[in-house]
């Protein structure tokens, strides 16, 4: 017996006698096969086939495997009861399309140096349903002609999709909505490249370890409860080190106050990670309890009481887990000052928007510290901390002179009249430095409620001159009729002959004068270079991550190993310039989008 695909209009009466076809196999066989499609248009073309095909792939069940096969991140997902009601080959269809818009999109933004701002956001609103399309970008292998700027650009409208879902739930968040706390906190990774919903699963995961193992975790009175789940979290490497140095600038590093990293890398924690962490597990394992997050002066605790009230107790997991009774924590609050310790607002459970709000003003005390890190990384914390400071709180209120003095060094006075205007700015400033492509939620969210004249100009004449930036063709740089031809091209990678890093030139200009200024020319004292501020000048981008403006004369090409190539390749922004790095040519290949205005190299 053999099985062949039936030839529609055929003469059947010309097969063997025992031929079948497939159109003879059982449903549930049939239903099996093509569950193995991996495109929905795929599936739809096979329901053309013949009727019995179609009355498999017609099943809503079908297209139910199917999307569950092909997306696992949703912008909206059919909430429990609609799932099998819901119209799953529709579902389908409509993901299909979305995805074949965003295909669409992206390629423009590869191809074209304008408009990619614009794109960018037509792309974002699509949100979740294009999270698995761009995840395939960014995972481009080398061989790809493109790899480096589809991974480059797939990554920043990714970044951009979260940031715009962190601007959207804090303002829900504003408006009266309280989340639970492991909720609220993972938006803080949003900004830096996390996901809310992989926060939850890992504590979902977590969750059922610990149900295996306390034993008897349903029946134990809380604080004996309390105390195993302490106990679970230093066994699973949820608690600092025995005696946690508060000062220590492991203590502060900025990565503490990001749940998504505290989750993944489990070093070092905050008292209000630890809380977080025990609270979100308590209630999963506990529904017949309150387990809340309590702030108290330079500290936080845990409140476990039962849900329809009862004793409650305070849990301290920062410090291994001790417990303290309602008394107890007034005579620590009435030590620490607090002359009415026993109010709500010391005693009773926080709102997640008032942990938020201490959670950005930690982020803000981290990078104060000035620790070691890349720049994108600590842009994205300050992002993160001013967007919650200004959507959910008002503004940088109580907080370190050094912002101010860092992104405002004009600023005068500090008053409680700068805390709304200021936060603005800053929030404002970071975005048109570092996040070009969120100039929309300036123009939309932070514009509107700007009430000074003055300032709402000074903001609208910014947001018009990056979006005029977007618009803008860039001229071609072409070597002919200059009078000194630069002597090296775009793509590469040379050391610094005076301080030894490697780098890859990203563009050129004929001088220095081309493109900076008279008191950056005297401040650098290019006049004592050996050839001066005539000759070629380079933008290169670091092995570092940053970029400088480097004279011909300091540029001195060298052997490189591959060693030295991947670790380029591995640098945030090299897919910004370049496509791919050509074994053969030894450098790297100018971007589709650039090769506009560097069309000789």
């Amino acid at each position: 017996m053999y099985v062949r695909h039936r030839q529609l209009g055929g003469d059947r009466t010309k097969t063997p006698e025992n031929t079948h076809t497939m159109a003879d196999l059982p449903a549930e066989i049939l239903f099996d096969i093509f569950s193995r499609l991996d495109r929905p248009d795929d599936a739809a073309r096979v329901s053309q086939v013949c009727r019995s095909w179609a009355r498999v792939v017609d099943d809503n069940l079908y297209w139910k495997s199917m999307a569950a096969k092909n997306w696992e991140w949703w912008e909206r997902y059919p909430e429990e009861e609609e799932v099998l009601e819901a119209n799953w080959r529709g579902e389908c269809s409509v993901r299909w399309g979305k995805e074949q818009m965003a295909e669409e999109l992206f390629e423009e933004i590869l191809a074209q140096p304008t408009y990619k701002i614009k794109r960018t956001q037509t792309l974002a609103r699509l949100g979740y349903d294009v999270k698995e399309y761009l995840e395939r970008n960014i995972n481009t292998t080398a061989t790809a002609e493109d790899y480096l700027s589809r991974r480059y650009h797939a990554t920043q409208v990714l970044e951009h999709i979260r940031r715009r879902r962190a601007w959207e739930r804090l303002e829900k968040i504003a408006d009266g909505y309280d989340p639970p706390l492991e909720e609220g906190l993972a938006l803080f990774g949003l900004f830096r490249s996390g996901d809310v919903e992989d926060v939850l699963n890992q504590f979902d995961c977590l969750a059922l370890q610990a149900k295996s193992w306390i034993l008897n975790y349903a029946e134990l009175p809380l604080p004996a409860f309390a105390q195993a789940l302490c106990r679970f979290m230093r066994e699973h490497n949820l608690t600092p080190p025995r005696d946690p140095v508060v000062g220590s600038s492991a203590y502060y590093h900025l990565d503490n106050s990001f749940l998504h990293i505290v989750l993944r890398d489990r070093t070092s924690f905050l008292p209000i990670t630890l809380v977080t962490i025990f609270c979100a597990l308590g209630r999963r394992l506990r529904q017949d309890a309150t387990f809340a997050a309590v702030g108290v002066p330079t500290h936080v605790l845990a409140y476990v009481g039962p849900a329809n009230g009862g004793d409650v107790v305070y849990v301290d997991p920062f410090s291994g887990g001790r417990i303290l009774r309602v008394e107890d924590l007034h005579d620590m609050l009435l030590h620490m000052g607090v002359l009415t310790p026993g109010v709500p607002e010391y005693t009773g459970p926080a709102q997640t928007k008032d942990m938020i709000l201490r959670t950005g003003r930690n982020i803000l005390n981290a990078l104060q510290r000035g620790h070691d890190m890349p720049k994108h990384d600590r842009d994205a914390a300050l992002y993160a901390s001013f967007a919650a400071l200004d959507i959910i709180g008002n503004g940088l209120m109580g907080q370190p002179r050094w912002v101010i003095r860092e992104l405002h060094p004009e600023a005068g006075v500090w008053t409680s009249r700068l805390n709304r205007m200021r936060t603005r700015e800053f929030l404002s400033r970071i975005v048109q430095t570092s996040f070009p492509s969120d100039i929309g939620f300036i123009e939309t969210k932070v514009l509107p409620s700007v009430e000074d004249e003055d300032e709402a100009g000074i903001l609208a004449e910014a947001c018009s001159a990056i979006r005029q930036e977007d618009r803008k063709e860039p001229g071609p740089k072409g070597r002919k009729n200059l009078k000194r031809e630069p002597k090296y091209r775009v793509g590469q990678i040379f050391v610094h002959q005076r301080y030894d890093y490697r780098a890859v030139i990203t563009g050129w200009s004929k001088n220095c004068s081309e493109e900076t200024t008279e008191e950056w020319i005297q401040m650098m004292g290019v006049d004592r270079l050996n050839e001066g501020r005539e000759q070629p000048f380079y933008h290169v981008l670091v092995e570092d991550s940053s970029h400088r403006y480097v004279a011909e004369e300091n540029i001195r090409l060298s052997n490189h190993t591959t060693a030295d190539v991947e670790a380029l390749c591995e640098l945030r922004e090299i897919g910004k310039f370049f496509k791919r790095y050509d074994s053969e040519q030894g450098r790297f290949i100018v971007a589709a989008d650039m090769a506009l205005a560097y069309m000789d190299e």
